[in-house]
């Protein structure tokens, strides 16, 4: 079934491997601007869907690349991708266009769009907005 998780729950376990993610010594560093990236030094970049997929489905974060992803969790690209894509929908306040990734249909889903806190100038209220965003979501049963 896609996705795994309704929306709301996606955003909950997405926020715990960011809150890892910030810790010292974590193997991926939070940069919401790229999905996934390895730097010459070897430190790995992920955004919330990023993060949330080397979580969720246990990929190695310091090798993992679309082959990779195929052959270590058992789901194919486009199924992590997708995944991937609901998140980054959901951190940029578009939840319209994430229910409609996820295959739910909400006939008033545009007024749940907002603005959410860029992470990179306030990561607690980007971590805030994603909370409430979570709790309206589950509200409404998604």
């Amino acid at each position: 079934m896609f996705p795994v998780e309704k929306p709301s729950e996606m955003i909950r376990f997405a926020l715990v491997a960011l809150n890892e993610s910030e810790k010292f010594g974590s193997a991926v560093k939070p940069d919401m601007n790229t999905f996934h990236h390895m730097n010459e030094s070897g430190v790995c970049f992920a955004c919330l869907g990023g993060l949330y997929a080397i979580k969720r489905f246990n990929l190695n974060p310091k090798s993992y690349s679309k082959i990779e992803i195929r052959t270590s969790s058992g789901k194919t690209n486009d199924f992590v991708f997708g995944h991937e894509d609901i998140l980054d929908s959901l951190r940029l306040g578009r939840v319209e266009e994430a229910l409609s990734l996820a295959e739910i249909q909400f006939a008033d889903a545009y007024k749940l769009d907002r603005v959410i806190s860029d992470y990179a100038k306030d990561p607690d209220g980007f971590k805030s907005d994603m909370n409430l965003l979570a709790r309206q979501l589950e509200l409404l049963g998604y």
